[in-house]
């Protein structure tokens, strides 16, 4: 029997705890066309990209209890601390030979079980709704966003999930409408080229003195392109305007102080700016 594409949803709220991207998705529900649930679970955790997703989100799954804890807080919301019980006896059933992906699904059946909602309703459609924003997402965001180093950003995929709870499931998916008619760059500490696309571009950075933070620099050469923009700039220190670089087509500028001291801002090199908002300390 095929996997269909809620059984996939399942597995990168399950193992992942963030929504697919589109692209992802659909690659792995053509991979299950013939194979099961269990099955993909396994080739998931086995993907080259798995690894360092998981150091990058601080999870260690090298032992049957840290994959049992990852997957029983993403499915029920319960820790180690909240239900030990039932977290060592999914750890035992792992030991009598069952793999990661066999265990994963039974918990799946489990957590979904008439039983399960009667017990606790809140975390069974907690997880159902996860699920159903989680193919929701896939099918309006095909492609996750690269900075100019080539590192992915999660973190919108991540966020629709942890934010994700048992009554907000029409909210979430307005969020997701939202994204997919956005476009999110973040500048880097070297210089950057951005160009904008159709869609409402946002770019983020920081002005700082310290070099290993500063991702806003004299140098970049930042253009919005059409659609309504938005530059979301936290300052620390003083910025002193573009040399060599500019900052084009971007109708809207955010800056934050943080520092507790005024700083300066230098237009020199923006073009085609319309609104400044001021926050911060």
């Amino acid at each position: 029997m095929a996997v269909t594409q809620a059984q996939v949803a399942q597995l990168y709220v399950a193992l992942f705890n963030r929504a697919p991207e589109g692209d992802g998705f659909n690659a792995w529900v053509r991979a299950g066309a013939n194979k099961t649930q269990a099955q993909i679970a396994q080739e998931m955790l086995a993907s080259p990209a798995t690894p360092p997703y998981f150091a990058s989100m601080g999870v260690d799954v090298s032992t049957d209890r840290g994959y049992v804890e990852l997957i029983y807080k993403n499915i029920l919301g319960k820790d180690y601390t909240q239900d030990p019980d039932g977290i060592n006896a999914w750890v035992r059933h792992l030991q009598l030979g069952n793999s990661r992906g066999d265990t994963l699904v039974k918990l799946f059946e489990v957590a979904t079980s008439a039983a399960a909602r009667a017990a606790d309703p809140v975390a069974a459609q907690t997880f159902a709704n996860k699920t159903e924003i989680s193919a929701y997402m896939a099918q309006k965001i095909s492609q996750i966003a690269q900075n100019n180093s080539g590192n992915y950003d999660y973190t919108p995929f991540q966020e629709i999930i942890r934010t994700t709870n048992s009554t907000n499931l029409t909210e979430q998916k307005a969020r997701v409408d939202q994204l997919a008619n956005t476009a999110y760059h973040t500048l880097t500490t070297g210089e950057d080229t951005v160009n904008g696309t159709t869609k409402a571009d946002v770019i983020n950075g920081v002005i700082s003195s310290v070099v290993s933070q500063n991702t806003f620099n004299p140098e970049d050469k930042i253009d919005g392109g059409s659609g309504e923009d938005t530059l979301n700039a936290v300052m620390t220190t003083n910025f002193n305007g573009f040399s060599g670089g500019y900052l084009r087509n971007v109708e809207n500028l955010n800056l934050t102080n943080n520092s507790g001291t005024r700083k300066v801002f230098n237009a020199e090199g923006v073009e085609g700016l319309r609104k400044v908002n001021i926050g911060g300390d």
